[in-house]
C-alpha cells in the first residue's frame, strides 16, 4: 500500500471520531491533516484510570496492590502524561524513523541514522517539536511515522502496535489520548509479551531490587540516570500509600 494509500485510511480515521472539522480524505498529510490531528488527539479531560482498574491490572501480574506498578508511571511521567494543551506526551525517535521508512527522508530535522535531538520546542512556535516531526514525517511516511515515537505515561514504542492488539499505529495513540487507564493496559500488555514479569516483581525499595526491571525498560544503560534509584525511591514513597511490596 502506498504512502498515500495510508494516509486516506488516516484521513477516514479522523472524520470517523468527528472531533475536527472534517478533512478531504485525499491522501495528502498536509495543513489541514496536521490541523487535525493536533485537534482530534488534544483532549484536555482525559478519563483518569480509576484504582479500581489499575488494581485489577496490576493482580493480572500477580501483584498485591498497586505500588510497584504505580511507581514506574511516576518515574517515566514526572506526575502527567499529557501537555498542557491536551495532547499526550510523546517522544519522536529520530533513528526509529529513518530505520523504518528505510531513508527515504535522508537526514532531516525528524530523520537521522542517529539517536538524539530531544528538543521540547527548539523553534519557539508554541508546539512540541515531537508533535511537529510526526506531522512532518507523515507526509513522507505515515505508517513509519506513527511507529517512530514512544506514548503513554510509561512511554511504549508505537511500532509495537501489532504485537499490543492494534490495526493501525494511531489507534494505539488514540486510545493514550483519551483515557489514562488505556496507559496502564499498554504497560501491562508489555510486560506480559516479554515475560518480565518477575522483574516487575522483585522490585523493592532498593535500587538493587530495580535492575531487572530497570535494564528491560530502560535499556542497559538504565544506570547512567540512576533509573533504577528512582524505581525504588517511587516504590518507597508509594509504599506509604498503597502498601509495602
Amino acid at each position: 500500500m502506498s504512502n498515500k494509500e495510508h494516509v486516506i485510511r488516516y484521513q477516514r480515521f479522523l472524520n470517523s471520531k468527528g472531533v475536527a472539522p472534517k478533512i478531504v480524505e485525499d491522501g495528502d498529510f498536509g495543513l489541514m491533516t496536521t490541523a487535525a490531528t493536533y485537534l482530534a488527539f488534544a483532549q484536555k479531560n482525559a478519563a483518569k484510570a480509576t484504582m479500581t482498574n489499575i488494581s485489577e491490572l496490576s493482580k493480572s501480574l500477580g501483584e498485591v496492590n498497586n505500588t510497584r506498578v504505580m511507581a514506574v508511571y511516576q518515574v517515566e511521567t514526572s506526575g502527567s502524561a499529557w501537555q498542557n494543551d491536551g495532547l499526550p506526551k510523546i517522544l519522536w525517535e529520530r533513528h526509529y524513523f529513518h530505520r523504518l521508512s528505510k531513508g527515504i527522508a535522508g537526514t532531516t530535522w525528524f530523520s537521522n541514522s542517529k539517536a538524539g535531538d530531544y528538543t521540547l520546542d527548539q523553534d519557539k512556535d508554541g508546539k512540541n517539536d515531537s508533535w511537529e516531526k510526526l506531522c512532518a514525517a507523515g507526509r513522507v511516511d505515515i505508517m513509519a511515522a506513527f511507529q517512530s515515537f514512544s506514548m503513554s505515561g510509561f512511554q511504549i514504542m508505537g511500532d509495537h502496535y501489532e504485537a499490543l492488539g492494534y490495526k493501525d499505529p494511531w489507534e494505539m495513540l488514540w486510545d493514550v489520548a483519551q483515557d489514562e487507564g488505556a496507559h496502564y493496559k499498554l504497560m501491562v500488555g508489555w510486560i506480559k509479551i516479554n515475560k518480565a514479569v518477575k522483574h516487575l516483581n522483585a522490585m523493592n525499595i532498593t535500587p538493587a531490587s530495580c535492575e531487572g526491571f530497570a535494564r528491560f525498560w530502560n535499556g542497559k544503560g538504565f544506570a547512567v540516570k540512576g533509573y533504577h534509584i528512582k524505581l525504588a525511591n517511587a516504590v518507597k514513597s508509594l509504599s506509604l500509600i498503597h502498601g509495602k511490596v
